[in-house]
Formats: structure tokens, sequence, C-alpha cells
């Protein structure tokens, strides 16, 4: 029987993690899925572990690839899906028991492209953290620009690809960026624009894992000044396509770098690169005095990252005690 849902789960040496992600997938109330693990090139256990689970559940696959990045993980497994719906998953990711089921049929009720739930972060790598309350809640339905208005304003919807089901035909032309971090941002984007109609469901079904191992919790390299350039990307396909997102896109843009920010602040970079980061914000002095998106402790934050990054991480300090 051909499976409805595919599960794609890119897994790099994450044998700490993976074994929760892949049991939360088998606990599914929601049978007829199929499980495809992309381990990209492992240099830990994770492959190990995750053969286990496929071989005693004929739903999972291994299949080991060169290392090559997430995105292209992500892709590998999009030609290997024969799921009429495609989901992904990181190997720190973990559902609740009623994912597949409640999105599955919002997503037919609807006959929507896309849903989504609400997004959870745990910083707790062995408690599971499943929900007993009601999952009885009702769905929205969105066209693809009020959509991304809402992940763009909303951290428990957000651009994150785990917390979502796509139909399948949306990536006949769309592909993760190989090579590239910060990957989501740019494809969701894509992915969305393609959609007829999208739903939210507003449960928290969907958990991710934030660790030391994250991309957000290191010091700040060169590769991560491509966030706000991804930004500056969708920038220029929203002036055509939903002009009404620009200020949106803009204040995503100055969020990308307080982000920065509080990376170099917390964990340390190179000065050549906190000089670039400060231009970055400079440069962006007229979008953060004229936003009305941008909050006025985050203008004041912003304003201070243009004098210097320990200014910005001393305010930031002052007015809320975190990296934001």
């Amino acid at each position: 029987m051909k499976p409805k849902i595919t599960f794609i789960v890119p897994v790099y040496n994450g044998a700490a993690w993976v074994d929760r992600c892949l049991a939360s997938l088998q606990q599914q109330t929601f049978l007829n899925f199929e499980v495809i693990v992309v381990d990209d090139g492992s240099t830990d256990e994770s492959a190990v572990r995750a053969l286990r689970f496929a071989q005693c559940d004929s739903r999972f696959a291994v299949w080991t690839i060169p290392h090559a990045g997430v995105s292209r993980a992500r892709n590998f497994g999009i030609e290997k899906a024969a799921g009429e719906c495609i989901g992904f998953l990181d190997a720190d990711d973990w559902i609740e028991k009623e994912f597949a089921q409640r999105l599955l049929e919002t997503l037919a009720f609807y006959k929507a492209d896309m849903v989504s739930c609400r997004s959870i972060p745990s910083q707790d790598v062995t408690k599971p953290e499943y929900r007993d309350g009601d999952l009885h809640e009702i769905g929205k339905l969105y066209r693809p620009p009020e959509y991304l208005a809402l992940e763009y304003r909303d951290p428990e919807v957000n651009v994150c690809v785990g917390n979502k089901l796509y139909a399948r035909h949306l990536f006949s032309e769309v592909h993760f960026p190989e090579g590239e971090i910060y990957e989501d941002v740019v494809t969701n984007y894509m992915l969305c624009r393609q959609c007829r109609s999208i739903v939210h469901l507003p449960m928290p079904m969907h958990h991710y894992f934030i660790g030391n191992h994250s991309i957000t919790r290191s010091p700040l390299r060169n590769k991560d000044m491509l966030l706000p350039k991804q930004w500056a990307r969708i920038r220029q396909m929203a002036q055509d396509e939903f002009p009404e997102l620009i200020p949106l896109v803009d204040a995503m843009r100055i969020t990308s770098l307080r982000m920065l920010a509080g990376k170099y602040v917390k964990y340390g970079g190179s000065d050549a690169l906190a000089k670039e980061l400060i231009r970055a914000f400079r440069q962006s002095l007229p979008t953060v005095f004229r936003s009305a998106e941008i909050p006025p402790d985050k203008k004041l934050r912003s304003f201070a990252a243009m004098l210097s990054l320990p200014l910005y991480g001393w305010l930031t300090d002052l007015i809320t005690g975190k990296d934001s």
C-alpha cells in the first residue's frame, strides 16, 4: 500500500537524539507512513541507532550518503519519497503521537497544500514532554501572504519545516539550497508561494531541542552572515509577488541581525565579522527608524548595535536578560 506520508529525517552525528525522534514517529496513531532516515556521513552511531528501527519496523528505511549538509540529505529523501505528503524532522525534533493524523486530516478537510502546527522549544534531551491535553482545536485557512505574515510574527509557527506537512507536488520545482545554512528561510517562502491555501492548527505538536550543538549557540562565523542575505532574497521575491509583506520581511532581516549580534556577544567571533555586522546595522538605520513592525525596545537595541556590539549586549541584558 502506498504511504500517505513520507517523513524525511536527515541525521549528522545525532546519536544522542535520534532515538527520541524516531520513537515519536513509531508511536504515531496514524499508521500509513514511511520514514526515510538519511545519514549524512555521520561519524558516530547515528546510522546504527536508526537501523535498529528499520530492523523491527518495515516503514523505516536508512540511507547513508557522503557528508554534504542537511539540504542535500533532505533533497535525497525527497527523491526517494513515495508518500502523497512530505514531512521533515531533524534528529533532535520529536512530535506528539497525533501529529500525523491531525495534520493529514486537516490538510484533506480544507483541501489545502500545506498544514502547520505550533512548534515548541525544549532544553531537555531526555524528557519527551508529550502533551496529554485536548488536541481538538480548529484550524484556520490562510492565503500564502497571510500565512507568511503569521509565520514572521509568531515564533511558535516560524519558518522551520519540522512543524508542517506539505503536498508532494510542491517539490516538483522547489528544492533545498545545497551548501547553505539557514536554508529553511528561503525554501519555506518558495513553498508557501506555490500553495493555493495553507492551514494552521494552533496545537503544540512539534518539539525541537535547543542545545549547545545548535548553530545559534556557537561563535559568529562567516557563513552566519548568510542569514540577513536570505531575508534580502525573500524581499526581492516579495516585491513582485506579495508587496504587502515587505515591512515584515524588513523587520525579520533586522531580527536576524540582532540574533547574530547576540551570538557574537555571548559566544564570540572575529573583529572583522563584528565590524561587518555593525555596518549592516548602520545601513539598516532608515528601516529601523520607520518600521512599525519593530517594537520600541528592539529598535533601541538595534540603535545600540550601530554603535558597538558590547553596548548591544549590555542593553539587551538590562532590558530582557536574553540574547535577542
